[in-house]
């Protein structure tokens, strides 16, 4: 059914648009629907008090309120969690607790120790994990350095790069790795080519060389095809999937031509990929945008989040990245802290790291 609206186009009612909801595609033509079906109300109102047919007109602003809290309402409830519900009895459940003990203790290491700790052991099967932090202060360097230390113990790691190509996160690697000047690493200096060439060939030895994929993904984020490649990636254990970033991600999820609230996509796409690292059994590591409001010391991830919808609800661990101005770091390092604030696996806390950026590299602050 459509109505004309005051301008004469004609409009989708909102209830026909949720009638038929069948997917996310239809969630986002929903969304848009109701903004145009909220301001064609809203004008229609305005003329019938002009008129004299209405008394009082209510404020526009709490009009758009609450149909947009009644959209969230419908958006979470139609968009939900698509894995399948499980049962277990008391005692299925304790049958099964050394079983899952050992499988928590088959935790992959970050190669940070204190984060490993902070982690109960490292990085567990079956969690989201969600780093925030500002642009350009270390969020991909940290993620890239867990993902090839992970593949290198043996684990299968993808990562999903819609930010840097990944010959700049190769190039990372080699500044890390060969203890080079990141810089000359990139233009790859005629002065640095030895050394260059040398650490190439110890990284080609190295098992992350078969066992850390790179997908560069700059369109649609396909769940499905990281679960392809990650499943054909041969490793000894749960393994790691990096989605760099979160924000970009969910937009890319959304239908082209849609324009709706990115932290509708953003909720939803963190359901999707909790759901993902239960069904593959692994860690999925998400970089995310901070709000400016978020930078710097003492401010918490669980408000920083950009665009952050209902992260803080799926995700079983949620930090962020920043520089820590009261701390003096190593020479030729800054001072950054990884702020831990919610946590499933252990208590939240703070670490101090040092990052040295001429080396792409992070390290445990001296205690």
């Amino acid at each position: 059914m459509t109505h004309t609206s005051d301008s004469g186009t004609e409009h989708t009612t909102v209830d026909d648009e949720w009638s038929a909801l069948d997917g996310s595609a239809t969630l986002w033509r929903g969304l848009d629907a109701w903004q145009v079906n909220i301001a064609a109300a809203i004008r229609k109102a305005r003329a019938q008090v002009q008129a004299g047919q209405l008394d009082v007109l209510g404020d526009p602003a709490d009009l758009a309120r609450e149909g947009r809290r009644a959209l969230e309402k419908l958006a979470s409830m139609a968009q939900g969690s698509t894995a399948e519900a499980t049962a277990a009895t008391l005692g299925d459940l304790v049958a099964a607790y050394w079983q899952r003990i050992a499988e928590q203790r088959d935790a992959a290491p970050t190669g940070i120790a204190g984060f490993d700790k902070a982690l109960g052991g490292g990085l567990q099967a079956g969690r989201l994990m969600i780093v925030l932090g500002a642009p350009g202060k270390g969020k991909t360097t940290l993620a890239n350095q867990i993902a090839e230390h992970v593949a290198n113990g043996g684990r299968p790691a993808v990562y999903v790069t819609m930010e840097d190509p990944a010959w700049a996160l190769l190039a990372k690697t080699i500044a890390r790795v060969g203890r080079l000047d990141y810089g000359a690493v990139l233009q790859g200096r005629a002065a640095q080519r030895q050394a260059i060439n040398e650490t190439l060939a110890a990284l080609a030895q190295r098992q992350s060389a078969q066992r850390l994929l790179y997908i560069e993904q700059p369109g649609r984020l396909s769940l499905a095809e990281h679960f392809a490649s990650f499943s054909t990636a041969n490793g000894g254990g749960p393994g790691l999937l990096v989605v760099d970033y979160l924000q970009r991600a969910a937009r890319a999820s959304m239908p082209a031509g849609v324009q709706s609230e990115l932290r509708l996509a953003v909720s939803a796409l963190t359901d999707q990929l909790r759901d993902l690292a239960r069904a593959l059994d692994c860690t999925v590591l998400v970089l995310g945008s901070q709000n400016r409001a978020g930078y710097g010391n003492g401010v918490s991830a669980l408000a920083s989040a950009k665009e952050s919808g209902d992260i803080e609800y799926g995700v079983d661990v949620l930090a962020a990245i920043g520089e820590d101005d009261k701390r003096i770091a190593a020479l030729g390092c800054k001072a950054y802290e990884l702020r831990i604030d919610k946590n499933r696996q252990g208590d939240t806390c703070t670490l101090a790291l040092d990052w040295m950026p001429t080396r792409q590299q992070f390290t445990e602050a001296a205690k």
